[in-house]
């Protein structure tokens, strides 16, 4: 019996999710509650959708400007993000409101003119879709390997779901494509807030 060797991931690509704190959690239904209320009224409308197709998006403001953040709000999402990469003095970062329903989706794509994107799940009613992330190497979804390996060889899968709750925030690089599958019979709006980040601190050698 021959043991097998484990592989180097070339290539591999960064994906963090982290959970928010306490207190930013009990905040969640009052920051859903002020994106319900500009749904309704308009502010928030399909009009402004991009690659959220039979959903709505706000307009993009920068996250120190969000109506829907309050100043400790933020200061906590900012601590969420500063935990997992580094910012430079002059960094940038851009926000804006997905709505979803039941059929909502987000077709496969990436954000340019970011370094890295980010979503925070504000409400994740169930049946809410998974967000999926598709390997950047076009060829992998043309081979067998996966089917040869399973899931022992984690950087074979071309594909990767996640479901979300609400309080997660995923930060991935900017040219990762991924996209936003349908609910299934999901109840209520699934509420999220991206985000497109620039100016990340340069690496000390």
């Amino acid at each position: 019996m021959v043991d097998l060797v484990s592989p180097t991931p070339l290539f591999a690509t960064p994906l963090w999710r982290i959970k928010a704190p306490s207190l930013l959690l009990a905040a969640l239904p009052g920051i859903a509650k002020k994106v319900e209320d500009d749904l309704s009224n308009g502010t928030i409308n399909a009009s402004e959708n991009r690659s959220n197709f039979l959903g709505a998006q706000s307009q993009r403001a920068y996250l120190r400007e969000s109506p829907y953040l309050g100043e400790q709000e933020r200061l906590m999402l900012m601590q969420m993000i500063k935990s997992a990469i580094p910012l430079g003095e002059r960094y940038g970062i851009i926000s804006w409101i997905n709505c979803s329903s039941s059929q909502s989706h987000n077709t496969a794509h990436v954000h340019p003119g970011a370094e890295i994107s980010a979503v925070f799940y504000i409400a994740v009613p169930d049946g809410s879709g998974m967000i999926v992330f598709r390997d950047p190497r076009p060829q992998s979804e043309m081979s067998d390997l996966q089917k040869k390996f399973g899931t022992s060889i984690p950087s074979l899968i071309p594909r990767y779901p996640v479901r979300p709750e609400a309080g997660d925030l995923l930060l991935f690089p900017s040219w990762l494509m991924h996209q936003v599958e349908p609910g299934t019979d999901q109840a209520a709006l699934r509420i999220s807030m991206a985000l497109n980040i620039s100016g990340l601190a340069v690496a000390q050698r």
